[in-house]
Parts: C-alpha cells; sequence; structure tokens
C-alpha cells in the first residue's frame, strides 16, 4: 500500500503533457481483485472470484505544463469470501469512483497517479444493499492505439466503510483491483 501511495504522489509532483492530452474521453473496464479485505459484517477476511466490469467518462486538460483530469467510473461485480467459510457469498455492487488525475507523456505511452472518492453497495448473502463509501487512490498506464484510441492498465485502491446488516456492523473494506481499460478520445 505504500509503495502505491509513493508511486501516485511521484507521478502528481513530476507532470508533463503534450498539446493531444486535451478533451474528453470514455470507454469500458474489465479487471480483477487483488489481495482485497474485510473486516466487520458476515464472513471477515481475504477477498476472491472478484471480476469487475464496467463503464468510465472523463476530461483533461493541459495547465502549466501539466496534463490533469476528473474521471468518473461505474462498475459491478461479485465476491465470495475465501476466509473458510463455505457458502459466505457477498457483493460489491454500484461501485462510483470519482477521480482527479495527473499525467505524464513517456512518448507512446502516458503515465498517471489520482486519488479520489468512492461509494459502493455492499450486500452480504443477498440481503438488501446497503452504502459503503471511502478515498480511493492508484497509477495507471495507457497507450495510444490510434488517433482516437487508446488501451491500458490501472491499479487502484478503495478504502470503504459503512454500517451495514441494519445499522449492527461497522465495516470496514479495502478493496484493491487492476483494470484493464479500453477507451475513445473525442
Amino acid at each position: 500500500m505504500n509503495h502505491l501511495a509513493i508511486t501516485v504522489a511521484l507521478v502528481l509532483s513530476t507532470t508533463t503533457a503534450s498539446a493531444q492530452d486535451t478533451g474528453f474521453y470514455a470507454g469500458l473496464l474489465a479487471g480483477t481483485d487483488l489481495n482485497s479485505s474485510h473486516t466487520g459484517g458476515s464472513g471477515n477476511g481475504d477477498l476472491a472470484d472478484n471480476s469487475p466490469r464496467g463503464i468510465f467518462a472523463g476530461y483533461q486538460w493541459t495547465a502549466n505544463a501539466a496534463t490533469l483530469g476528473v474521471e468518473i467510473a461505474h462498475h459491478t461485480h461479485t465476491a465470495e469470501d475465501s476466509a473458510g467459510l463455505g457458502s459466505s457469498r457477498w457483493d460489491l455492487i454500484d461501485v462510483n469512483d470519482l477521480k482527479f488525475r495527473a499525467a505524464t507523456d513517456l512518448g507512446g505511452a502516458t503515465i498517471y497517479g489520482f486519488v479520489g472518492y468512492s461509494s459502493a453497495k455492499w450486500a452480504d448473502f443477498g440481503s438488501i444493499p446497503e452504502g459503503i463509501n471511502g478515498l480511493n487512490f492508484g497509477v495507471g498506464v495507457q497507450a495510444d492505439l490510434t488517433d482516437r484510441f487508446f488501451a491500458g492498465v490501472e491499479l487502484i485502491q478503495r478504502n470503504l466503510s459503512g454500517t451495514v446488516e441494519s445499522g449492527s456492523v461497522n465495516l470496514d473494506m479495502t478493496n484493491r483491483e487492476a483494470v484493464a481499460r479500453v477507451g475513445f478520445n473525442f
């Protein structure tokens, strides 16, 4: 976790830009869980079988030799608890991310860091989904496939918390994901 935070800070503090880094973009994402865990709720422990799928859109601009941007993303996934509880199943659905990005052009590829806010719904064993939220941060790299299309990979960590199970349990969750992204620049 500390290595990821340090990388984000370095990217945010040493950005450069090219003129083509300005404008709206949107795309699709799909990924996998990277050692997420939670405490509270049913089935404490590490999580497995997480496969997020979703969409993203954003706008970026060049300011004082830096490429800055704002992005929103929405995805959903289902996971099962691997803490040895057998039938322990939980869902993290309707995950929404707001990210503030800073990027640098590496000549053919762009590396970026981001920080932001996430909200999601948590459901244990098919129960009524309840809201959790918190901060997110991460890094990514993307390359242009054509003048308009790009592809990349992003690492994100969400630190989510909330009161679940009808207000009886405080849930704290660390959700880490690796996400493949394909998109289109408008």
